[in-house]
């Protein structure tokens, strides 16, 4: 694992003055996650992080931003990366405001070392974005020998969350946003199989792990509830399942990706999703908004009963929180349930 960036601390920016948000984003090499990270990168006020599987995607993903907001004076040409550079070789800065952790979430070491590398580096944190997920066709073991959705889309999310939130309480106000799925609907979890040891298919787990973190955004915005931190520090969900196409009109998400490919998982083209997240972090008017649930056009929608239902809340929390400890994350919030 390694971080880059010019301000490789996240605390103050180039005037001296802290950034009002150090934000974390969880894939932000692709899909969502790269478009918010496009989004934040260009507030003054925040310092972004973004995470992604390997060093190779990370620094693809700053050049691709820096040249995004970098003005040529002159032609330029194209590296084949999604990015141009001038004729002289010379690539544009890397934002100040940005930098990078990468770590594979089918290692739970490097899950772990990202939650201490941010300690360390980044303590000033205080929003994470989850968007990191995965749709493999068939099944897949980890590093760790589990499941790899299971894995992947939920349970680093639920073990750096656990190890950040008092980071999170520190740094008030501050903001937890899942990126879910309208997937999550489509089938109930199965308690005794989350490693899908007797069957498996890929949409069904995708399911079922979107609604695990549901569940866990629902829990925390409970939980910060009970102990007094209401609205100090909220927790909400934005789906992320619609596309466009490149005529502008709105399309269902298409599920066609291959063995473990994430790029296009949590793509999501059409503007409302991508600025119901902005809004949620950045603007005053939304902290009070805690424990709501948004459609992928912005549409604050009802959530699942059983996504509320507090006796499933807490068997997704002592079920996540056995597999954490099991690889040596940290549940200090499981002290709040």
């Amino acid at each position: 694992m390694v971080t880059n960036g010019v301000n490789g601390t996240g605390n103050f920016s180039a005037n001296g003055l802290p950034y009002k948000r150090t934000i974390l984003i969880t894939g932000a090499t692709d899909g969502v996650g790269k478009q918010l990270a496009r989004e934040f990168i260009n507030n003054k006020d925040n310092f972004v992080i973004l995470h992604g599987r390997c060093e190779r995607k990370c620094l693809g993903t700053l050049e691709e931003l820096a040249s995004d907001r970098y003005a040529y004076n002159g032609s330029t040409v194209s590296l084949g990366t999604g990015h141009d550079v001038k004729e002289n070789g010379v690539r544009p800065p890397f934002p100040t405001n940005a930098t990078y952790i990468n770590a594979d979430f089918s290692d739970f070491r490097q899950i772990l070392k990202l939650i201490e590398k941010i300690k360390t580096s980044h303590s000033r944190i205080n929003t994470i974005v989850c968007c990191a997920a995965i749709l493999p066709t068939r099944r897949l073991q980890t590093r760790d020998g589990l499941e790899m959705q299971f894995q992947v889309n939920h349970l680093s999310h639920f073990a750096i969350l656990n190890g950040l939130v008092p980071l999170l309480e520190a740094n008030v106000p501050s903001r937890i946003l899942t990126v879910g799925s309208m997937l999550h609907t489509m089938n109930a979890i199965d308690w005794d199989d989350v490693n899908c040891l007797k069957s498996y298919d890929k949409f069904q787990q995708y399911s079922r792990t979107m609604l695990m973190n549901h569940m866990m955004t629902f829990c925390l915005h409970r939980l910060f509830f009970k102990h007094h931190m209401e609205f100090r520090v909220t927790a909400n969900v934005v789906d992320a399942d619609q596309k466009t196409d490149r005529k502008g009109t709105r399309t269902s998400m298409s599920y066609t990706m291959n063995d473990i490919s994430a790029s296009d998982t949590h793509l999501c083209s059409h503007s409302s999703g991508i600025q119901t997240l902005v809004r949620l972090a950045e603007w005053e008017e939304y902290k009070h908004t805690s424990g709501k649930y948004y459609n992928a056009v912005g549409k604050e929608i009802p959530s699942l009963s059983e996504i509320r239902d507090v006796r499933l809340q807490n068997r997704m929390w002592q079920v996540s929180t056995e597999f954490t400890r099991r690889y040596g994350g940290e549940t200090q919030v499981n002290n709040m349930v």
